[in-house]
């Protein structure tokens, strides 16, 4: 059988009075209202922190996608040019036109 464990009672003491316990109560809540403050604080600058973030990756996309429209073009105008060069090679070796 298992032998029962008695524990002392930690007994808080309780304002009597009702000024007393308003009083306690209005501590409490500043000092909640004190943590959230604070914690709405953080979560603002955390707020700032992505809008920096995700401002840094739009200006990367953008430079991205500047970056894959001149690769295009160059890539756009090395076809043409090579075209031409076949062209030209065609009609000096005498070839059909293409």
């Amino acid at each position: 059988m298992t032998e029962a464990r008695m524990t002392e009672a930690c007994i808080l003491a309780f304002p009597a009075r009702a000024e007393d316990r308003l009083r306690l109560a209005l501590r409490s809540l500043e000092a909640a209202l004190q943590t959230q403050d604070a914690e709405i604080a953080a979560w603002r600058a955390a707020l700032r922190d992505v809008a920096g973030s995700i401002d840094g990756l739009d200006q990367s996309v953008g430079r991205y996608r500047s970056e894959l429209a001149a690769a295009a073009g160059a890539a756009e105008a090395a076809g043409a040019e090579a075209r031409q060069l076949e062209r030209q090679a065609t009609a000096w070796l005498g070839g059909p036109a293409g």
